[in-house]
């Protein structure tokens, strides 16, 4: 790993842990397909709600998950998400896992 890198990686902890979050921005990736991404992965959520329940899992070691969560925070305010995860590095290892459903979004 060079400086640089070492570098980049500790701003990144340390944005996450102060912040919550971070953005990472010029990182080469088109807007095409960005919002491709986006475009497909939406229309998984548009899916039944019995095809995205065939991915439910409260396991968060399962490579490939559905779930919902909420969040109380301090302020009494309520967070809700709808989220899907699966690992996608190096992608041929685990595309084949991603949803069927839609058909585009492998």
């Amino acid at each position: 790993m060079s400086t640089m890198q070492y570098k980049i990686m500790v701003c990144t902890i340390i944005s996450c842990l102060n912040m919550k979050n971070f953005q990472v921005v010029n990182h080469g990736v088109s807007e095409t397909i960005l919002d491709e991404a986006l475009y497909v992965a939406s229309n998984f959520f548009d899916l039944p709600t019995e095809e995205r329940m065939k991915l439910f899992s409260s396991d968060v070691l399962k490579p490939v998950r559905y779930g919902t969560s909420f969040k109380d925070d301090v302020e009494k305010l309520q967070f809700w998400r709808v989220f899907l995860k699966h690992y996608a590095n190096p992608l041929n290892d685990w595309i084949h896992m991603w949803p069927e459903n839609p058909p585009d979004y492998r």
